[in-house]
């Protein structure tokens, strides 16, 4: 099972372990902060248990939802594909299977993803159809856990921004560089450390949860929005619904909570502008019903010709 959450490629496991401790690193900062908040008398024992059991939750989203999400099979392995090609469909020579509408081959994954949006490093997999919910509430919580450090710790950033000095700031921002110059010493850089990381995610994840938000809304993905497919932006509900599932509430603030999203991967609905009976829209069992039936009736239709040529003769 170890073998199995851990992924091959050396970038990926390098990013997976570098979140790993950076979670680690923030998680022992802010639980030695909110202690000594206790034994300075800065908290009393119900402020430091609610910030004990807000902390713990945003944790357990964040381990939670990255478990799920690198536990969960977002590949066309992972369902049964027809050998026939359907409408829309399309065959990868890499993994030799049909692929549906909105899937795309990883090369660091090595296998066609459904409805694929990224490869993220620091899960070491990509985000599809069947996690992208873990995937996208694993950066929301990450970014909540951020804020909450940053306010744990919010007389260390005010000391530094409105106590300004350059010794200060340096140590802040480029703690690794403060500990080679004997700055400070090995304790203080892991609380530092700890702190920088926390405010510069902070920002960074901001922007990048907004941008997945707008994606997600869009009812696109990171290629389908460079290449301007807009065909499955329905209302920006059903859209949301499209990633979190039917019981969006449950998903957005319990990580156990069960999978139940409206599509299967290898048919999504479209919107009016778009929307064609014969495409994609169906489930896999209609759409193969569909394209027998198809190619049934062709068959009938140039048996009866024939029989028709042969009385007239």
């Amino acid at each position: 099972m170890v073998n199995s959450l851990f992924p091959r490629d050396k970038n990926d496991y390098i990013g997976m372990i570098t979140s790993l401790v950076l979670i680690s690193f923030v998680t022992i900062n802010d639980l030695a902060k909110m202690y000594a908040q206790y034994v300075n008398g800065e908290s009393t024992a119900l402020e430091s248990l609610a910030k004990f059991f807000t902390g713990f939750y945003l944790l357990a989203n964040v381990l939670v939802n990255m478990l799920r999400a690198v536990k969960t099979d977002t590949t066309i392995h992972a369902i049964d594909l027809p050998r026939i090609l359907l409408p829309g469909w399309r065959y990868c020579s890499a993994c030799e299977l049909n692929a549906p509408p909105r899937s795309f081959h990883c090369f660091s994954c090595n296998k066609c993803v459904l409805k694929r949006n990224n490869h993220c490093m620091f899960l070491g997999k990509c985000a599809g159809h069947r996690n992208y919910r873990f995937y996208i509430m694993f950066i929301v919580y990450v970014w909540l856990g951020t804020l909450f450090s940053v306010y744990i710790n919010r007389d260390f950033y005010y000391d530094v921004m409105f106590n300004f000095q350059f010794r200060k700031f340096f140590i802040a921002f480029i703690p690794l560089f403060a500990i080679l110059f004997q700055m400070i010493g090995i304790v203080e850089f892991f609380f530092v450390f700890a702190n920088s990381i926390c405010f510069i995610l902070l920002f960074m994840l901001l922007f990048y949860m907004i941008v997945n938000m707008r994606l997600i809304l869009n009812g696109q993905t990171w290629h389908e929005n460079a290449k301007n497919v807009r065909a499955y932006n329905l209302s920006w509900f059903d859209n949301l619904k499209e990633v979190l599932g039917n019981n969006w509430s449950q998903a957005a603030l319990n990580p156990f909570a069960r999978l139940s999203l409206p599509s299967d991967g290898t048919s999504f609905k479209k919107n009016a502008l778009y929307a064609d009976e014969t495409s994609s829209n169906k489930p896999l069992y209609q759409q193969f019903n569909a394209h027998q039936s198809l190619y049934t009736g062709e068959a009938t239709t140039s048996v009866t010709r024939r029989a028709d040529n042969v009385k007239n003769i």
